[in-house]
């Protein structure tokens, strides 16, 4: 038999590793690191601050404080520019559950994709059917229809039929 056994070889090459590695890391060596160096202080140059005794004892809110006025407040008589015209329609892509893709062109000419509840030069998209939309802005509402009986020309959108409600 042996003096050593092989199952207690892994343990002991453990226990004196964990002897000696915190041991070596520990000792104290030559090789110092240099201290660093002493903080120097600077001065900062405050300003006196007069005491705040008049701002707190002052009441929050003035009888003679006012709301500000803006300029379309104001003037009474500026109107407001009419709603702009709806998006083009382009095209729609609906499903039976009602949900769908409307694909209409915007005022800066870019084609985009919208849900129900998008909305595209201030115009909300509220409804989607075979190839109709209902779209609405403010209290105006147009139903946006895609004509194709009409002939066009090659690369014009589908004709458009707007209906005001």
């Amino acid at each position: 038999m042996s003096l050593i056994a092989s199952p207690w070889v892994p343990v002991a090459a453990s226990a004196t590793a964990a002897i000696l590695v915190p041991a070596l890391l520990l000792w104290p060596s030559e090789d110092l690191p240099e201290p660093a160096p002493q903080a120097t202080l600077t001065v900062v140059n405050t300003i006196e601050v007069p005491p705040l005794a008049a701002q707190i004892e002052a009441p929050v809110f003035s009888p003679a404080r006012t709301a500000a006025q803006t300029p379309a407040a104001a003037d009474p008589t500026v109107e407001q520019a009419p709603p702009a015209q709806p998006p083009l329609l382009v095209g729609t892509i609906a499903h039976r559950r009602g949900d769908g893709v409307a694909l209409v062109r915007n005022a800066a000419g870019e084609t985009v994709a919208l849900s129900p509840g998008q909305e595209a030069d201030g115009w909300l998209l509220e409804a989607i059917g075979e190839g109709r939309v209902t779209m609405a802005q403010l209290d105006r509402r147009e139903t946006l229809v895609l004509d194709f009986s009409k002939a066009r020309a090659a690369g014009d959108p589908p004709a458009l039929a707007a209906s005001g409600q």
